[in-house]
């Protein structure tokens, strides 16, 4: 997306520089999230061991739950803000944002997957129902309603 949005000419996107901005920001974070991802995983495979129960144990399995949901919600807006770009991009680079989609797209759907199969573990019903919750949220976009 970022290379679309480098070639587009700004005139041809409504506010092109926010746009511009909120993708720089988004692949930053996605890049912090990554090595969240990292540290959460580790700290899963040292508490799993522990009972169901086990605050520590919980607290672990939020976090492990936490990264992809958050890496999820990210891809997730991602898609929604690069329509305009996806509309009135460089035309040459707009099969370069197209693809972009489908990789972001692809990644939410796995992303989702990971937490959905995790979501079982969680103890507390509170916690579990705003996990679904936010995992319905995701789903409301579909693929179909971005641009191809």
């Amino acid at each position: 997306m970022i290379k679309l949005a480098r070639r587009t000419r700004p005139e041809r996107v409504p506010d092109y520089e926010q746009l511009l901005d909120r993708l720089l920001t988004a692949r930053d974070r996605l890049a912090a999230i990554v090595e969240s991802d990292a540290s959460a995983i580790t700290a899963w495979l040292s508490a799993r061991g522990l009972q169901e129960g086990d605050s520590r144990r919980q607290a672990a399995l939020q976090r492990l739950i936490s990264v992809p949901l958050k890496a999820a919600e990210l891809c997730h807006s991602v898609r929604l803000q690069a329509q305009p770009l996806l509309e009135g991009g460089h035309p040459p680079t707009v099969s370069d944002g197209q693809a972009g989609i489908r990789l972001i797209e692809t990644s939410q759907e796995i992303l989702c997957t990971l937490v959905e199969a995790d979501l079982s573990l969680v103890t507390d019903p509170t916690l579990a129902s705003t996990i679904d919750g936010r995992l319905e949220r995701l789903s409301r976009c579909p693929p179909e309603t971005v641009i191809r």
